[in-house]
């Protein structure tokens, strides 16, 4: 997160439940603008989703490759629509990428444990209790980054 935060100053990180060790900071449209104004911007990924084009760009996978130096990163996003829920993520850990960009489409029947958001939460240390690791980290409680944004606990000052 620090190095996000060194290229885009003020990048808020949050915590999302009391206790939890790790941080997620939302990806909106300031924060992927200063990303690419810092790394460029590259060539937006397709992982052949159609109507869903996941917010990822080449520069951007090498920037989070970078900057898990030493620590684990995961990339997701979630999109709800007409046709069902969409999810993207990735995993970069200690410098190398641990999980590719993976997708399941909207109306895709996957065990929970197999879903892109789950797998890549694992990876970086999120273990599921009695339900999945999304909701193990509390993301379950948010409806989105700007809900995140105003209800998480503000941290890395």
């Amino acid at each position: 997160m620090r190095a996000i935060q060194h290229s885009v100053p003020g990048a808020p990180a949050y915590v999302t439940m009391r206790g939890a060790s790790v941080l997620v900071m939302p990806l909106d449209d300031g924060v992927r603008e200063g990303l690419h104004r810092a790394n460029g911007t590259g060539e937006w990924l397709d992982l052949g989703a159609g109507d869903f084009a996941p917010l990822l760009t080449t520069t951007d996978a090498a920037f989070f490759m970078r900057a898990s130096a030493g620590s684990a990163l995961a990339w997701f996003e979630t999109r709800q629509d007409a046709f069902g829920l969409w999810q993207a993520a990735a995993v970069w850990i200690d410098g190398a990428v641990a999980m590719r960009p993976n997708l399941l489409r909207a109306g895709e029947n996957r065990p929970r444990s197999l879903r892109p958001v789950n797998a890549a939460l694992r990876l970086v240390g999120i273990a599921a209790q009695g339900g999945d690791e999304f909701a193990a980290l509390g993301l379950d409680a948010f409806e989105s980054n700007e809900d995140i944004a105003a209800r998480a606990a503000s941290a890395l000052p």
